[in-house]
């Protein structure tokens, strides 16, 4: 991108230059194009005259203008009449092997000569790697290479940036195929099938890998305003790429942050939740995938209300007052029932009080003696 910047401005400086000094000015953009075969090319070319009529001009291949007229081209002149310019535009559409060479761009007069750009295009081949893979130790393992859909084009292996290990369990067998006997963790990694065509590289490549653990805790429990940590682990080879997601809802809150670590040949990720809130609760889902295999867990977050350490002991205090209140109304009750038998055995004790009509028994009998004397 730098270098299109840098050329482009030299162009500009060239032209403001040139056109400073009164003289005519052609030039193209950009000077060659290199690509695969089906794509659509386009060159740019601009001619300034310092005086004169409205200038005009053609694209030509092989001496031949080059026209709309096949559909294989467009072409597009735009003119400037205040600036006494030109630009014009060749797109060379759905570009094959034929299209390949040079093409001028010509003040239409021909006073200025041709400008030459170049089309390089060449045939795209697609390669791809078919085969399981998922290493299991002692399972043998086999990768087949297909250009354009065929096996039998001869390519190259290579692991990660060098050539297959020195090992006779890599076996190279027919069809473009590679066997791994008896495969071991340490046969993990990226594998890559290349094939050479125009001096040229297409390539595709596969990771190997053992199938994905992923382990965590099934839930958490946090108080209001504490720091929720959620966490998910791998020991597998590649390591993964652990992304983090929340079951109905975001993660764009600022207050989640992530973190990742290696602890010995455990890889751990790591959610963080500032603040925690009533409306966090919820299920916290990590995802795994290392190129190989793809694994999933989901964490359950309960929230508790900040009084929550506070209701077993109001709960007991209610207890503790609430039995208070029976001992005390129970002795009160009791207390009051003592009380009304006490008077009942007092007057059931008290001796009778004497009228006009009645006497005190005497055991001697001198009571009733003293009222007939009276009488009398």
């Amino acid at each position: 991108m730098r270098i299109l910047a840098f050329s482009a401005a030299i162009l500009v400086a060239v032209f403001s230059l040139a056109n400073a000094q009164g003289e005519d000015v052609v030039f193209v953009q950009p000077p060659s194009h290199t690509g695969p075969y089906g794509e659509d090319y386009t060159f740019v070319c601009k001619l300034d005259l310092s005086a004169g009529p409205l200038p005009s001009l053609v694209w030509q291949r092989n001496s031949a203008e080059i026209s709309n007229e096949s559909g294989q081209y467009i072409v597009v002149h735009t003119p400037n009449a205040a600036n006494n310019s030109v630009v014009s535009r060749l797109t060379i559409v759905d570009a094959q092997a034929d299209d390949k060479g040079a093409y001028d761009c010509k003040h239409a007069n021909g006073n200025l000569g041709a400008f030459t750009i170049t089309l390089d295009v060449y045939q795209d081949y697609e390669v791809k790697i078919e085969g399981d893979t998922v290493l299991e130790e002692g399972v043998d393992l086999t990768l087949t290479c297909k250009v354009d859909g065929s096996a039998t084009t001869e390519v190259t292996w290579t692991k990660g940036s060098d050539d297959l290990p020195d090992d006779d369990r890599y076996v190279l067998k027919a069809n473009n195929t590679l066997m791994i006997m008896e495969p071991v963790l340490g046969d993990a990694g990226v594998y890559t099938c290349t094939y050479m065509a125009n001096n040229m590289e297409f390539a595709a490549n596969v990771t190997v890998g053992e199938p994905l653990d992923l382990t965590g805790l099934k839930s958490v429990k946090y108080t209001e305003g504490e720091r929720a940590r959620f966490e998910c682990s791998s020991t597998s080879k590649p390591k993964p790429t652990i992304t983090w997601t929340k079951e109905n809802g975001t993660l764009d809150d600022e207050r989640f942050e992530t973190e990742e670590k290696m602890k010995g040949q455990t890889f751990i990720s790591t959610l963080l939740l500032i603040g925690v809130k009533m409306s966090d609760r919820g299920n916290y889902i990590c995802t795994a995938n290392n190129g190989v295999d793809e694994a999933t867990h989901t964490i359950f977050l309960r929230v508790r209300d900040r009084l929550a350490a506070l209701w077993p002991f109001i709960g007991i205090m209610a207890e503790v007052i609430i039995l208070i209140a029976i001992i005390f109304i129970h002795e009160k009750c009791t207390q009051g029932g003592d009380v009304g038998d006490d008077d009942e055995d007092d007057e059931a004790m008290e001796p009778i009080k004497g009228g006009a009509g009645d006497e005190k028994p005497n055991s001697d009998g001198e009571g009733d003696v003293r009222m007939r004397a009276s009488k009398e």
